[in-house]
């Protein structure tokens, strides 16, 4: 939807609640009295920068608001900014624009953003795709992002990012590790990988054994021709479609100012979130509505 249709949604609180409960991220249902059983009764507080409450009509104690066991319980925002937040997340409008347009504190939306990216990790880890298959191609790299080094001790700490894309589909795989070794890297490839896949990677030592990796059929491994003593080496392999998605996640870390280390994961896993699902600023928006509406089921 374009930002003048949008603008209707989000112009006044009865429009808002009603597109809200029609992507059934609020009840639908009129909820009824846990003491008597009656239908209980929409009382309108939106007028006085509230938000609205079913309440019983003979038991007047008896309460709840309309935001009750969904996504929204417990949130102070308005309906209307929900939406708003979630229309500049999905066209990727920066935090700081966001909080400017959506009229919040700058920490207030950087929050939300964070929230909308625990939809996309919750996604992805109960949804993995896996990738290739029987004579598919599937690159993989690891890339070093940060190495420090402990004043006290003088160890060395590194942090990795491993990629992988299935070079028929175009979706791919990121994952924040800890360091590249085999026990580390492995088990991740065969969960992310279908067996009898045919993997691209560089000629790093810790691939060797990858053809080794238990699954039937058994991986075919393919290593970039940057080393003559890489026997399994050949010309026209090469890893430039794993490069090119690294490298527009990593550009668009960057349009952040940075990403922390601590929320690395979850920025990765959104970018594959999008990747799957957000191939636009509309799709982004509704998906990302349906995935809300599916992790926060309204009895």
């Amino acid at each position: 939807m374009d930002v003048a249709s949008m603008s209707k949604i989000w112009g006044s609180y009865d429009d808002a609640r009603d597109f809200l409960r029609s992507k059934n991220i609020l009840r639908c249902e009129i909820p009824r009295c846990s003491t008597c059983g009656r239908e209980m009764t929409e009382i309108n507080r939106s007028k006085k920068g509230g938000t609205n409450i079913w309440r019983c009509p003979s038991h007047k104690e008896i309460h709840i608001t309309i935001k009750h066991g969904s996504f929204l319980e417990g949130v102070k925002l308005t309906l209307q900014t929900f939406i708003k937040l979630l229309y500049f997340w999905s066209h990727k409008i920066p935090v700081t624009t966001c909080a400017d347009m959506a009229g919040i504190h700058e920490r207030t939306a950087c929050v939300w953003y964070g929230y909308f990216r625990d939809i996309c990790s919750k996604q992805i880890i109960e949804t993995p795709t896996k990738l290739g298959g029987s004579g598919v191609i599937v690159e993989i790299r690891a890339s070093l992002i940060a190495k420090r080094q402990d004043r006290k001790t003088g160890t060395i700490s590194e942090k990795w990012v491993f990629a992988g894309i299935d070079t028929l589909s175009k979706i791919g795989f990121l994952r924040h590790i800890p360091d590249i070794k085999a026990e580390t890297l492995f088990p991740i490839i065969k969960k992310m990988i279908l067996p009898g896949s045919i993997i691209y990677s560089d000629a790093e030592i810790f691939y060797e054994k990858i053809s080794d990796i238990p699954v039937s059929p058994p991986y075919i491994h393919k290593t970039v021709n940057n080393s003559e003593s890489c026997v399994d080496s050949v010309s026209d392999v090469n890893t430039k479609t794993v490069e090119d998605m690294w490298t527009i996640c990593k550009r668009r870390l960057q349009t952040m100012c940075g990403t922390s280390l601590s929320t690395l994961s979850s920025h990765l896993d959104e970018f594959m979130w999008r990747q799957q699902y957000g191939h636009s600023g509309s799709d982004s928006f509704n998906n990302m509505l349906l995935h809300i509406s599916q992790c926060y089921k309204i009895n």
